[in-house]
């Protein structure tokens, strides 16, 4: 039986970037219903010491937060030889999403901070999925010579 495991997180993968096109394409801000818990919860904060909680680090955060799983699931769905494309595929999905937003969304802002928040946040999670998807250097030597000279190529 051929190894599942391959299909199985690309259709993860696939899963959660549906979900993010849902959330990116919606007509309004997603924040919309939140806007007064989040005002709350700024004032409530910066009264108390904490004068750096603005709305635009909330903001900023969240894109990190949602775009760390996107990078972490296609680092490892497209696994040992490609992982580093993620590098490549997830900044530019978040340019796709932020253009879409300019041109087919007036109530949504598109904005190079939106680009750099989940482009962070994707190299995040492509950073931690980097154990599970890159041999280390002495270890694909040592599987080679435990083998027989006919086993090897």
């Amino acid at each position: 039986m051929a190894n599942r495991r391959p299909l199985i997180l690309i259709g993860i993968a696939l899963a959660y970037a549906l979900a993010l096109a849902v959330v990116a394409f919606l007509p309004t801000p997603v924040d919309g219903g939140a806007a007064p818990f989040l005002e709350r919860l700024i004032t409530w904060s910066q009264a108390r010491g904490m004068p750096w909680l603005t709305y635009g680090m909330l903001e900023f955060a969240a894109n990190v937060a949602v775009f760390s799983p996107f990078g972490f699931l296609l680092a490892l769905a497209l696994g040992r030889r490609y992982w580093w494309l993620a590098i490549v595929l997830c900044p530019l999905a978040s340019v796709a999403i932020e253009i879409a937003q300019y041109l087919l969304f007036p109530a949504r802002v598109a904005s190079a901070r939106d680009v750099i928040a989940n482009s962070s946040g994707a190299l995040i999670g492509i950073l931690l999925a980097l154990p599970f998807v890159v041999t280390p250097v002495g270890a694909q030597n040592r599987s080679t010579k435990n083998r027989s000279p006919s086993q090897r190529s």
